[in-house]
Formats: C-alpha cells, structure tokens, sequence
C-alpha cells in the first residue's frame, strides 16, 4: 500500500461590470463572432465571451467553442463542449474542416 499525498488547489473568481465603451465592444464581438457561428450550423446566440486560455464563446444553447493557439506547435485548436458527444465531434469536424470550415473561413476574414 503506497501512501499520496494530495495536493490541493484552489481557484478564486469575480467580476465587474463592463463601462459603456466595453459593453459597446463586446456586442460588437459577438456580432462579429455569430458571422461563423451561424444558427445553420446549429448555434445559438453568443451569450459570453471568455479570453482565458484563447477565446471561448459560450451559446445559449449550452455549446461551448474554444479557440486557442497550441502551446508546442504552430496550429490552432479547436475544442467543443456540447450536450451530446455528436454534436462536440460535429462542432469540431466543421471548425477544422478544409478548405472553407469555420476556423479558415475566420482566418481569410481578417
């Protein structure tokens, strides 16, 4: 019987209210955000967007896209969080797919 030790962590999180200039900016991201997460590929509304680790938008209808950069190569990952293993596979099946899915489409836009 081998003794571990646990380590714990603890994690700490609040907010503020955005200011009139923020507020204008972030519907501004979401308007430009729902051009490629279109209710045709099964989104919802962008209800919140996060920028820790990447970007993260957060749907009405649970789904949840994050986009970020790779740590040790040059390439961008696309992960998913849906209510259904289909849907996360199908959510990253259009973002990566070649040569118009979603993360391609973002990139000949900007």
């Amino acid at each position: 019987w081998h003794k571990r030790t646990i380590t714990l962590h603890f994690t700490h999180g609040d907010h503020r209210e955005a200011d009139h200039d923020e507020a204008l900016l972030i519907a501004h991201l979401c308007e430009e955000a729902a051009r490629f997460f279109t209710p045709e590929a099964g989104y919802g509304t962008i209800t919140r967007i996060n920028y820790m680790d990447g970007v993260r938008f957060y749907f009405d209808s649970g789904d949840i896209a994050h986009i970020r950069p790779s740590g040790n190569a040059p390439q961008l990952r696309f992960y998913a969080v849906a209510n259904s293993q289909q849907r996360a596979e199908q959510m990253v099946r259009d973002a990566l797919a070649e040569p118009s899915g979603l993360l391609r489409s973002m990139e000949l836009e900007s």
